[in-house]
C-alpha cells in the first residue's frame, strides 16, 4: 500500500477532518467523528457544542515540516493517505517536482475534467472565479451532518465570503429584487450572473467572519474573522496565485463579558505571509489532488491550499488556516458535470468550516459549520 505524507503540519481543525474523512476508528464514542461526505446523509442527532476529544482537537500540530506525521490519536501517514486520495507525495522533493510539472504542463492535452487524480485545470479556475451563492452557514453536528436547532446556538453567526475584485459578475436584467429586508435574510443568488475572469489580475478574497443576527438566541462564544487576499493572475492558457498573501484575523469579542474581554490579546493579527513561489497551473492539465497544493508562512503562521476528493464527480478546494487568532479549514465542494465547459457554472454542493476552538475562552476541540443544510427554530 502506498502512503502519502502531508506537506506542513496541519491545524487541529484539518487533521479532525482528514480523520473523520478517512472513516478511521477514533477509539472513543464521540459522535461527532464521522465519515465525510461532500453532501449530507441522513441526520445524525447530536447536542450542540460537541467536540472532537482527540490530541487532534487540542491544537496539537501532526505533522514536521519535513513531512513526518506523528499522529494524533494514533494515526500515521494513513489518515493522509485515505483522507485525501492523492496521486503524489507532497512531502517529498521527488513529490515537488512531480507537482511542479504538472503545474507547468506535462499533462495530457487530453486530460480529464475529474478523475481519481484530480481536476482539469479550467475546472480549478472555475472553482476560483465562481462565488458560491449560499453564504450563511448554520453550526451541524459533524462536518456533513444535520444543523442543529436555532435555539441551541452558542457561537456568533457567520458568514463565509468567496469572491473576486474586480468582480467578474454583471447584473441579471431579469431579475426581480425582492422587498426591502428580504436581501438580509437570503441572498439573492439570481440577481448577478457569472462570467468567467478574463486575463487580467484579481484579488482573491477568502474570508469567514462574525455577522450578528438580531434573533433571541444566547450567542456567548465567538467566531474570530479571517481574511485571506492572494493575488490572482489569469491568462489565456491559465493562471497563477501570487508567492505573497496578505491575511488579517480579528477577535470576535462581542459575545463575551468585559473582563474576558480584556484578556483577549492580541485582538488582531495581521501577516504578509510567502511562499517560496506562485502556484501555476495551465487549463488544459490536470492538477493533482493534494493535501497541500501551496503554502504560504510568516513565522510560526501558515496557510495551506489544498484540493481534495468528494463523492463521485465532486472536487474541494480548501483553505487551511493556522495562525495565532484563527485556526481553521474552509473548503467548499463542487460538482463537475459530464458535459461541463469553460464558461459554465460549476454545481455548488456545500461550503464548510472546522473551525478550532482552543484560540477561544475556555473551550476546546472543533465546532463544524454548513451552508448546505437549514437551521431550524
Amino acid at each position: 500500500m502506498q502512503t502519502y505524507r502531508l506537506g506542513a503540519p496541519l491545524t487541529a481543525a484539518a487533521l479532525s477532518l482528514l480523520l473523520t474523512a478517512c472513516g478511521s476508528d477514533s477509539g472513543g464514542s464521540d459522535s461527532s467523528l464521522r465519515t465525510v461526505s461532500s453532501s449530507p446523509r441522513a441526520p445524525i442527532s447530536g447536542t450542540a457544542g460537541t467536540t472532537t476529544d482527540s490530541t487532534a482537537a487540542t491544537g496539537a500540530t501532526s505533522a514536521t515540516d519535513a513531512g513526518s506525521t506523528t499522529g494524533s490519536a494514533g494515526t500515521t501517514d494513513k489518515v493522509a493517505e485515505r483522507g485525501t486520495n492523492t496521486s503524489t507525495s507532497t512531502g517529498s522533493a521527488s513529490a515537488r517536482a512531480a507537482n511542479s510539472a504538472a503545474n507547468n504542463g506535462s499533462a495530457s492535452t487530453a486530460a480529464a475534467l475529474i478523475s481519481s487524480a484530480g481536476v482539469r485545470g479550467d475546472v480549478l479556475m472555475t472553482m476560483m472565479d465562481q462565488v458560491p451563492c449560499n453564504q450563511d452557514p448554520s453550526e451541524t453536528s459533524a462536518v456533513d451532518g444535520p444543523a442543529y436547532p436555532r435555539s441551541q446556538n452558542e457561537v456568533s453567526d457567520a458568514k463565509i465570503q468567496f469572491s473576486l475584485d474586480p468582480s467578474t459578475y454583471k447584473a441579471n436584467p431579469d431579475f426581480k429584487w425582492p422587498p426591502n429586508g428580504a436581501i438580509f435574510l437570503s441572498r439573492p443568488c439570481n440577481a448577478f450572473l457569472y462570467q468567467p475572469a478574463k486575463p487580467g489580475t484579481y484579488t482573491l478574497n477568502v474570508a469567514s467572519y462574525a455577522f450578528s443576527r438580531t434573533q433571541p438566541v444566547n450567542l456567548n462564544k465567538g467566531f474570530n474573522n479571517i481574511a485571506l487576499t492572494p493575488q490572482l493572475t489569469v491568462t489565456a492558457s491559465g493562471a497563477s496565485l501570487s508567492a505573497n498573501m496578505a491575511a488579517s484575523a480579528q477577535r470576535d469579542r462581542n459575545p463575551y463579558p468585559e473582563n474576558v474581554q480584556a484578556t483577549l490579546k492580541p485582538e488582531n493579527e495581521d501577516a504578509t505571509l510567502k511562499a517560496d513561489s506562485a502556484f501555476a497551473f495551465k487549463l488544459s492539465d490536470t492538477v493533482a489532488f493534494s493535501n497541500v497544493l501551496k503554502q504560504w508562512r510568516s513565522g510560526q503562521s501558515t496557510v495551506q491550499l489544498m484540493l481534495l476528493p468528494g463523492q463521485t464527480d465532486q472536487a474541494k478546494l480548501c483553505w487551511n488556516i493556522n495562525m495565532q487568532i484563527v485556526k481553521r479549514l474552509q473548503c467548499q465542494v463542487w460538482q463537475v458535470s459530464a458535459n461541463w465547459k469553460r464558461g459554465q457554472e460549476l454545481k455548488e454542493v456545500d461550503q464548510y468550516i472546522v473551525d478550532d476552538r482552543t484560540v477561544y475562552p475556555n473551550e476546546r476541540g472543533v465546532r463544524y459549520f454548513r451552508t448546505a443544510v437549514q437551521q431550524q427554530p
